[in-house]
């Protein structure tokens, strides 16, 4: 009887652990991102707007995340800024930092979009005022701007040495995504080849304006620029030109 009284104890000791191996914990998905952070710099005698946002993932599962910052006057767009596309693990978080510049004294709004996983979070419409503006210097010569693949692409150059250059276009359609682009020195009259990647939409003809500038805004180039479709051997004479000029 004591044998018995042994055997059934162990059993139902060791019952237990037999099961503990079958329970999974599983996590609910949760898609979920929000900003973080936010900082606006919009007093420059330039007329240079700055601002850094932070977004975070507070989910539970990985997304691609895209900003857009839209400036507006009296109500209406003028212009509209894209980040370029990144992933977010859960609990990481990034810094997107968003460049403008205002042509006109007055007030402004700033409005904010991120796009993530399918949704869309938006954020903000910040006020502020643009008093007064300086001119700025252009140091800035641009070349062979043109359409290739996923990318625009050309070369910028500068007749003094300049930090900090932010390059990005404004003026196209709201449906068109082009990404800006920060650059780091420019060496004084050296070639520097910019690709700029954009997502394809119909692409009519069309002027649309291309800035380069510095980060403290007191150098600045605005030009208009027509983009026109690089055919395949169009493309590969550009390529053995971006080789050679690497070269001498």
């Amino acid at each position: 009887m004591r044998r018995i009284l042994v055997i059934l104890s162990t059993i139902l000791f060791l019952f237990p652990l037999f099961y503990s191996s079958e329970i999974k914990v599983s996590v609910p998905e949760l898609l979920n991102g929000e900003v973080s952070g936010f900082f606006l710099n919009a007093t420059s005698k330039f007329g240079l707007v700055k601002s850094k946002l932070e977004f975070s993932n507070v989910g539970s599962i990985p997304f691609r995340c895209r900003g857009r910052m839209e400036i507006l006057h009296q109500g209406n767009v003028i212009q509209t800024i894209w980040s370029d596309e990144r992933i977010l693990n859960p609990s990481e978080r990034s810094v997107y930092n968003f460049f403008s510049y205002i042509n006109n004294t007055g007030e402004f709004n700033l409005r904010f979009r991120f796009y993530y996983g399918g949704e869309i979070l938006e954020y903000g419409n910040i006020s502020f005022e643009v008093a007064d503006k300086k001119e700025t210097k252009d140091t800035f010569k641009v070349r062979r701007v043109r359409k290739s693949g996923d990318f625009l692409k050309f070369d910028v150059k500068s007749e003094e040495e300049v930090n900090k250059i932010i390059i990005l276009f404004s003026g196209y359609p709201k449906s068109w995504i082009i990404e800006q682009e920060a650059l780091g020195n420019l060496e004084i009259n050296n070639w520097e080849p910019v690709n700029l990647k954009y997502y394809p939409t119909p692409w009519p003809e069309n002027e649309i304006l291309l800035h380069v500038f510095t980060e403290e805004g007191n150098f600045h180039k605005r030009t208009q620029v027509s983009l026109e479709e690089v055919n395949d051997i169009g493309r590969f004479l550009h390529n053995l030109l971006d080789i050679l000029l690497r070269l001498f």
